[in-house]
């Protein structure tokens, strides 16, 4: 598709072969509003780095933003605007290769976490290890800040893409964190069973975060089940999103694939919701969904006993270092 220009609409691909080589498409002149748009989410959530193109998709929906906007075209301007659909998100995601390829968008800034990594480190000599040891003497000691707590708690995720809020959520209380990718295995509710028993407490919260979709809402009934029923954990359940309160409260925007035919909890989810609409984690504000997940853990904890142990900590934290500080004189001498 064309407008009178000649300058392409729609950029069906973000690469070309020249010459047998693989080259970067430019972005379009009439393109640079969207993209303009879309850094101005990238920075706006900088501390949430990596981020997926489903969350920056999510936000783009908060305003009106255009894909592009052609100096002539046969179709009215709204014709051009950014929308909760497929096309759009293909078009968003071109926008994102080409811009990190062109060096517009920082590359850490997206990232996939369902393709992960392993490097493997070393030393390029002894003097290097014995630096690197030296600076980390009696460094990263902490408390354990669920010790005398009266429940064990734990929190699940659905899918990696909300992995850096829920770390955020859940790192200064030092509750565990699951991601479960979908239904979990029997694996993961061992891990949790072992965890639960070396605690020691008498009861288990589990606090999860799931899309509001056929599978979002089984798989969090079918955690209850197995840790109840596979492993004989007497423990209470909440889920913090997406709910339908949440849904109606912030106006979310729904998933554009609605629920699958196919899907064997599709009628359960009809009867729970009325519809066939989905919504995703991504859907909902990062620093909301923080919060739901902390409320929902102080709610499950003794907050004076979590307080002592932070002021304890701290105590043990200045004990070390005057340690540390007369050690590293000593060795001076």
């Amino acid at each position: 598709m064309e407008d009178f220009d000649g300058a392409s609409i729609e950029v069906d691909v973000a690469f070309e072969l020249v010459a047998n080589k693989k080259v970067v498409i430019p972005i379009a002149e009439n393109r640079m509003s969207f993209l303009v748009a879309a850094k101005n989410v990238i920075d706006k959530m900088k501390d949430y780095w990596p981020l997926s193109i489903r969350q920056i998709h999510y936000h783009l929906l908060n305003g009106i933003v255009y894909t592009m906007e052609p100096k002539r075209s046969k179709y009215n301007k709204s014709h051009f605007r950014y929308r909760n659909n497929e096309k759009s998100y293909k078009s968003l995601s071109r926008l994102l290769t080409q811009a990190r390829y062109l060096d517009l968008i920082p590359y850490e800034a997206i990232g996939d976490p369902t393709r992960p990594e392993k490097l493997w480190g070393g030393f390029k000599n002894v003097d290097q290890f014995i630096e690197r040891e030296v600076a980390n003497f009696m460094c990263g000691y902490h408390r354990n800040r669920q010790q005398g707590q009266p429940r064990h708690i734990e929190v699940l995720g659905e899918k990696n893409t909300i992995l850096t809020i829920l770390e955020r959520a859940t790192r200064e209380y030092y509750v565990p964190l699951t991601i479960g990718r979908g239904f979990s295995g029997p694996s993961i509710w061992k891990r949790m069973a072992k965890r639960f028993a070396k605690s020691g407490k008498q009861a288990m919260s589990l606090i999860v975060c799931s899309d509001l979709d056929p599978e979002g809402l089984a798989l969090a009934e079918d955690a209850i089940r197995s840790l109840r029923d596979m492993w004989g954990i007497p423990l209470d359940y909440h889920r913090v999103g997406v709910t339908r309160e949440q849904v109606d409260e912030m106006g979310l925007a729904n998933d554009y694939n609605p629920a699958k035919k196919k899907s064997p909890n599709l009628n359960a989810f009809i009867k729970k919701t009325g519809g066939k609409e989905t919504w995703e984690c991504e859907a909902l504000p990062p620093d909301y969904l923080i919060e739901q997940v902390k409320a929902a853990i102080e709610s499950n904890m003794d907050m004076d006993i979590y307080r002592d142990v932070i002021d304890r900590e701290l105590e043990d934290c200045n004990t070390l270092h005057l340690m540390k500080t007369e050690l590293s004189e000593s060795m001076m001498y």
